[in-house]
């Protein structure tokens, strides 16, 4: 059969010496004012109003039971949630997942090995998402299924609902239900609350306001450890003293150890945090238990007993604590009276001074070595002054799970506040601490102020602390009677 020719195009015919002439001609002529560029009418922007849930074929049963959870906002919200459960036979199925793609509000990314090795997603899903994100604001949020390369991927950039070490199938079902339960929460602060936003209580913790703080002083205060630049700043200026309690710094890395009148405690991730007469941070829970203590500690409204932050412990009465939606993360802003340790009456028993009592407390809080059997110290450790018998150490390790990265996080700050409130040091030099199999190899320096003499004294440890046989009964902070 004879194949049909097509006749070429003006613009295909005009010969290729006319088109060098046309734009030399164009190039040599007169340059005159130029006008405002029209840009050629492009489509209709199509407006982002709804989520997208991006998961693997063999993760579908984890996309139902959050479908469950997001229920509720469809029908009472009118918020459209597509899957591609959504396609009938016959639709171009392609065409119909760009065009969910670019009415994407919020991408929900349920994260696991399955996800992560699908070619589909990779180039299909996750490129329109991705660049939506970054110029138009569409909200990613990964949500860990198992344990997977996550942290590995540029994807980990994104806050994850819940933590590496915390995915969906090593939860317990109610710990499942509270993860999807904070999905869903997400997502009715997007699409629902985002007008409260604008009312909320002003925090002096923000970054907007630190900032703003700054330019006006002309001369910010700066971390502990640096040196303020003053080279081109007014006298008066760079004269000015930075306060004695520097904010901290502003890279989230940092812990706090938020402590309950109860004994119960969690470590959250800091923000930002100014400490003086008044503490202020602005926390960034990270899993569904950080924002399940959180949410306790708001309802009791005083039940905020003290706070462990750097190396130092604060009582505290608590003021205020509130969520805010800030760059598309959840912060908590906790406002709270600080007050000074009390310190206990120390007295000398059977020749054991309050300093030896102290570096024999430090022995035993970080190394659980026990005083001999028929020593006073004995008597002083497990009764007479403290309730303290053993170290926390070993039913810390059972608490978390034997979990190496959870440890390092909490043990460091749960000493720390051990230290502090059985009154055993007022400073903390150096805590450093390493994880070998079932032991932790330590070593410490604290000093104690001079009460009665006439210089402090420095306390040293230094030793292994054997982490198995503890039962698993949690720690508890607040039984001391320091405390």
């Amino acid at each position: 059969m004879p194949t049909k020719k097509t006749a070429p195009s003006k613009k295909s015919a005009a010969p290729a010496a006319t088109k060098k002439a046309v734009a030399s001609v164009k190039k040599a002529a007169p340059a005159k004012p130029a006008a405002p560029a029209k840009r050629a009418p492009n489509k209709a922007a199509v407006a982002r109003t709804d989520i997208f849930i991006s998961y693997s074929q063999r993760d579908k049963a984890w996309m139902e039971r959050l479908k469950t959870h997001l229920k509720p906002l469809e029908r009472d919200f009118n918020i459209n949630v597509w899957v591609d459960t959504k396609l009938r036979s016959g639709d171009k199925w392609r065409a119909e997942i760009e065009k969910a793609l670019a009415q994407t509000r919020v991408a929900i990314l349920l994260i696991s090995s399955n996800f992560l090795a699908s070619d589909f997603i990779n180039s299909d899903e996750l490129p329109p998402l991705l660049k939506a994100a970054a110029k138009e604001g569409t909200i990613i949020l990964p949500l860990l299924l198992s344990t997977s390369a996550f942290s590995l991927t540029p994807l980990s950039e994104f806050q994850a609902v819940n933590g590496p070490d915390q995915p969906l199938d090593l939860l317990s079902e109610g710990q499942v239900n509270q993860t999807l339960f904070q999905v869903a929460k997400r997502v009715h602060e997007i699409f629902v609350a985002p007008a409260k936003k604008a009312v909320a209580k002003p925090v002096v913790t923000s970054a907007a306001v630190a900032k703003k703080a700054t330019t006006k002083s002309a001369a910010a205060p700066v971390e502990a450890g640096k040196k303020t630049l003053t080279r081109g700043l007014p006298k008066a200026a760079s004269a000015t003293a930075a306060p004695k309690r520097t904010p901290a710094s502003s890279s989230g890395t940092q812990q706090a150890l938020l402590v309950k009148r109860s004994g119960e405690w969690e470590v959250i991730p800091v923000h930002h945090a100014k400490i003086g007469k008044q503490l202020e941070m602005a926390l960034r829970p990270a899993t569904p238990s950080q924002v399940a203590f959180l949410t306790t500690l708001r309802q009791s409204g005083d039940g905020l007993a003290s706070v462990v932050f750097r190396w130092h412990s604060y009582r505290c009465t608590q003021q205020d604590l509130h969520a805010v939606t800030e760059n598309n993360r959840e912060t908590w802003h906790l406002t709270a009276d600080t007050q000074e340790l009390i310190a206990r009456t120390e007295v000398t028993y059977s020749n054991l001074t309050p300093d030896m009592q102290a570096q024999a407390r430090a022995e035993l809080l970080l190394l659980n070595t026990q005083p001999p059997e028929q020593s006073p110290m004995r008597w002083l450790s497990s009764g007479g002054f403290n309730d303290l018998a053993t170290s926390p150490l070993p039913a810390l390790f059972q608490q978390v799970g034997n979990s190496l990265t959870r440890f390092n996080q909490v043990a460091p700050l749960v000493l720390t506040w051990f230290l502090h409130f059985t009154n055993t040091i007022q400073h903390i030099l150096r805590l450093s601490l390493t994880l070998k199999g079932q032991s932790v190899s330590i070593d410490f320096e604290g000093q104690r102020d001079a009460g009665h003499r006439d210089a402090p004294v420095t306390v040293r440890v230094k030793g292994i602390c054997s982490l198995a046989g503890a039962t698993e009964k949690a720690v508890l902070l607040g039984p001391i009677r320091s405390y």
